[in-house]
């Protein structure tokens, strides 16, 4: 019996969830029929163009008509592997038939939020952190954690250490989905306050959201805009990271940190936001570089700190990149995935339910 693995996600724009669901696909392919349903965006663009892989468009599906979807992709016999990524999207299971394999993700944690999961339950839950392990465990739902994991690649060390020794940490990083919860907006508010145009910071945003707009509107309003550059939505973000000097992660909330990690393996100092999943998966950084978002005073006291100790604090970064790389490591990730989804699944491609 042929094997279906159908990934469903919001959208495939640039964040965390997405760049997993970008490498399970793709890492994917060769095991199983992948179908990704999706707004489509740059991610399961490439996919298509460069991995063959299906994608279908959530946009043209009422939420009655997944039902007649789903039994379309049962007609040929095939077994499904339902891998969902948004708590929204667990209500899908009411479509969802015995047979199928009922796979979520918990890629966050929303105090107050994850209410749907008491009810409709998937068969297999993963947490992507010790935070939401524990969180989903206070509320009886088994988990299995897998840390997520990345595609990349580690800079020259000669060339991160002459940034460490040439920068004053005025030229700060922002990278992910521009939407409320992750905190961008605070921080510009901040930016504005701290008047940090008059003393040298400039701030570039790589990423796309429904604020954007709103975003530019306020930075040419305040006056900021010579000094905040908004670049977009990119397929690797990091590619010219050796210009940047500081990586800001300013979210109200968080159920992994991927931008963390992808700053340390490219050797850049990080601010964040004072979370404890992002002090468990940043676990090397000095308590000085934790900030609260709702308090301007102690973003600035962060921001100078790292100002003040940059050669110390990127020196400390680099050495954590060659380990970062090895422990989050993408292939790593997807053999995890293949031995959930196969654990389910004999030989003879027979459910074991």
């Amino acid at each position: 019996m042929a094997k279906t693995l159908v990934c469903i996600i919001n959208h495939m724009n640039y964040g965390g969830a997405q760049k997993v669901v970008y490498a399970l696909a793709k890492g994917s392919a060769l095991k199983y029929r992948v179908i990704l349903v999706c707004k489509p965006g740059v991610y399961s663009d490439v996919l298509k163009s460069k991995y063959n892989i299906e994608i279908f468009d959530r946009q043209k599906l009422t939420f009655h008509g997944w039902k007649s979807y789903l039994d379309s992709l049962r007609q040929n016999k095939s077994e499904l592997i339902i891998h969902t990524h948004n708590r929204k999207d667990l209500l899908l299971k009411i479509f969802f038939k015995r047979i199928d394999i009922h796979i979520h993700t918990f890629h966050s944690v929303y105090p107050g939020k994850n209410y749907l999961y008491k009810i409709l339950r998937p068969d297999i839950s993963i947490s992507i952190s010790k935070a939401v392990s524990e969180y989903l465990n206070r509320y009886d739902v088994n988990n299995i954690l897998i840390l997520n994991g990345i595609d990349a690649e580690i800079p020259d060390e000669r060339l991160m250490k002459e940034r460490c020794i040439s920068s004053c940490g005025k030229k700060l990083l922002y990278v992910g989905r521009l939407s409320p919860e992750k905190g961008i907006s605070e921080f510009l508010y901040s930016f504005k306050d701290l008047n940090l145009r008059d003393i040298g910071y400039t701030l570039t945003i790589i990423g796309d959201g429904e604020i954007r707009d709103a975003l530019e509107r306020y930075c040419i309003d305040n006056g900021l805009s010579k000094i905040v550059t908004f670049l977009g939505a990119k397929l690797r973000p990091w590619n010219d990271t050796l210009g940047y000097d500081v990586v800001v992660i300013p979210s109200h909330y968080e159920g992994f940190g991927l931008v963390g990690v992808e700053a340390t393996i490219h050797g850049i100092p990080i601010i964040a936001n004072d979370l404890k999943v992002l002090r468990e998966v940043l676990y090397y950084i000095d308590d000085r570089c934790f900030f609260d978002i709702n308090k301007t005073k102690t973003i600035w006291d962060t921001i100078q700190f790292v100002s003040d100790n940059y050669s110390m604090l990127a020196l400390k970064c680099i050495q954590k990149s060659k380990v970062f790389y090895d422990y989050y490591s993408e292939d790593k990730m997807i053999k995890s995935y293949h031995q959930v989804y196969n654990s389910y699944l004999d030989y003879s491609g027979e459910n074991k339910h």
